[in-house]
């Protein structure tokens, strides 16, 4: 304020100043750079190319919890018996564990050994050949199984 001007003469100022807000995307370019697009129509040109048309599937989570289950009490058992009374056995009465068995037995990832135990009535025993590979490791073979668990049809 100059000595000429008074406090009257001087318009209030604004603290804030408001300007009109407008969507910014930046996205990386194929050279490696940043691009930035301003206009909303070339912002939702840029994401409707690049993102993903795929309807998600449904997934089966109660084979893939029975699946998981039966991996963890071959961690602990080696070995599930079956037509026993037992915890264990009751896993393999589920409606989803014949398929479950099915894809698990067609990529060799487990085996029905036939035998008579020293104790005890004779019976068949499944044994998974890795289930702590299955349960943790990141490789395609067992990604395909999880998924092919996860996509078996639901039943009520």
């Amino acid at each position: 304020m100059t000595r000429n001007e008074s406090k009257a003469d001087i318009a209030p100022r604004s603290r804030h100043v408001h300007l009109e807000r407008r969507p910014t995307a930046h996205v990386a370019t194929d050279a490696g750079g940043v691009s930035e697009l301003l206009e909303p129509t070339k912002i939702a040109d840029w994401l409707s190319h690049h993102s993903r048309d795929e309807t998600p599937q449904a997934v089966n989570a109660e084979a893939t919890r029975l699946l998981d289950k039966v991996c963890r009490v071959m961690l602990r058992h080696h070995m599930i018996k079956e037509r026993q009374e037992d915890r264990n056995s009751r896993l393999l009465e589920s409606k989803y564990w014949s398929d479950i068995e099915e894809i698990l037995v067609r990529t060799e990832w487990l085996e029905r050994i036939a035998g008579k135990p020293s104790k005890g009535a004779p019976g068949t025993f499944l044994r998974m050949r890795d289930p702590y590979k299955l349960l943790v490791d990141q490789t395609s073979a067992a990604k395909a199984i999880w998924s092919k668990v996860a996509a078996l049809p639901l039943t009520g």
